[in-house]
């Protein structure tokens, strides 16, 4: 595949981002596929200078597509949004050309400890789904997820060391994802190392976090950051917010962190809905949630856009629901005015996946519930009649 060649690639994150993820692998951005290297097996700096990193920034200066990159693609013709998009027009470094000078945006994800299991994570991303998935094999429930035993834990000191071997002069934007950063060792570490350095205070800090707890901390760090950008994992209102994210997660703990984090002058909150099979039915009543929100705190909270939708694992995604729902759903969100839901009309209109997929959903959604004590069909009533197998029995 091969784009028209310009002067700026069609995607700038080989050049002026990198991620680091719990496992300590490491890739250009949160959606490309794989790694190029291992913090395991050499230095930061020395993978971003290594052949693996070199030829991926050649074919992108080529117009080619790297092969890490095709989900993303794959998403922005589903949904009309992914993190290509978002690096090539909402990023300031496209608009002030500091994208050709060096490293602009970080991402630190280097810790799995998490106190969720978000339905739609995985070990690699959440400690606590470790003991799940091992009941989830020996139940013999679908799931699509890796058997692994292992928790990445933080590494305060080596993180520390990783940084100063990198310039960071150029940086505007620090990520912190997870796990879950309020947990992780290295989030307050990798703030005051920005803070020691001088660049803290002109750079953005986007925080993707669940919003049950509240470290003091990184709180008094952020307040020294030139803008904060707090992304709030919210999944559903009342008892389907806690259905899907496994864990203390009720609404009430989510508002006492909007609370303690709105008195920051420079933060903004944005939300992170990841919209399934589960919570499609409920997208309007979690955005009254947020538009209650940005009544009381107009100049932190802005409009929301349900742009994340779940395509993977593929038995949670929105194409498990058969036709007759989703077009009943497709006409509820058109007639909407309340959110963005443009993304969600065009995931709705895709192909239905058809009983096989369906009947794994199905079957993913009776196990988790036996494993956890939870009826999906009564608290979410709207599924009652999906959450029925459709294959004829052999």
């Amino acid at each position: 595949m091969l784009f028209f060649k310009k002067k700026t690639p069609f995607c700038t994150a080989f050049h002026t981002s990198v991620v680091v993820d719990p496992d300590k692998g490491v890739r250009p951005c949160c959606a490309y596929e794989g790694h190029l290297g291992n913090l395991g097996q050499g230095t930061l700096r020395e993978v971003l200078e290594g052949e693996s990193w070199s030829d991926a920034v050649r074919q992108v200066e080529s117009g080619s597509v790297p092969a890490g990159c095709e989900r993303c693609l794959r998403r922005e013709r589903t949904t009309g949004w992914s993190v290509r998009t978002m690096y090539m027009k909402e990023a300031r470094s496209i608009r002030d050309g500091a994208w050709r000078k060096g490293l602009t945006e970080l991402e630190i994800n280097s810790s799995s400890i998490c106190n969720l299991a978000c339905t739609h994570c995985s070990v690699a991303f959440s400690s606590r789904w470790v003991k799940q998935v091992h009941a989830l094999e020996a139940m013999g429930v679908p799931h699509q997820r890796a058997v692994e035993d292992h928790v990445h834990a933080p590494d305060p000191v080596a993180m520390r060391a990783q940084l100063e071997e990198l310039d960071l002069s150029h940086l505007q934007i620090a990520r912190f994802k997870g796990g879950e950063p309020m947990l992780n060792e290295d989030v307050p570490v990798v703030l005051g190392y920005l803070d020691e350095i001088g660049v803290l205070g002109r750079v953005t800090v986007n925080m993707v976090s669940n919003g049950t707890i509240v470290d003091k901390t990184v709180l008094d760090l952020l307040r020294r950051a030139g803008e904060v950008s707090m992304c709030l994992s919210v999944d559903g209102i009342e008892g389907v917010q806690e259905y899907i994210r496994r864990g203390p997660s009720e609404i009430p703990r989510i508002e006492r962190f909007i609370e303690a984090f709105a008195q920051l002058p420079n933060t903004r909150f944005v939300m992170s809905c990841s919209v399934m099979a589960y919570n499609v039915h409920h997208l309007d009543r979690i955005a009254d949630w947020w538009n209650g929100h940005a009544r009381r705190w107009p100049d932190k909270f802005g409009r929301h856009r349900f742009g994340l939708i779940v395509l993977e694992p593929a038995l949670l995604a929105l194409h498990v629901l058969q036709d007759a729902t989703r077009e009943a759903l497709r006409a509820k969100y058109a007639a909407l005015d309340n959110a963005d839901y443009s993304p969600v009309l065009q995931a709705l209109a895709q192909p239905w996946a058809g009983a096989d997929e369906h009947d794994r959903w199905v079957a993913y959604t009776r196990g988790v519930d036996q494993l956890s004590g939870t009826r999906a069909d009564e608290l979410i009533p709207e599924l009652a009649d999906e959450l029925v197998p459709l294959a004829t029995p052999r």
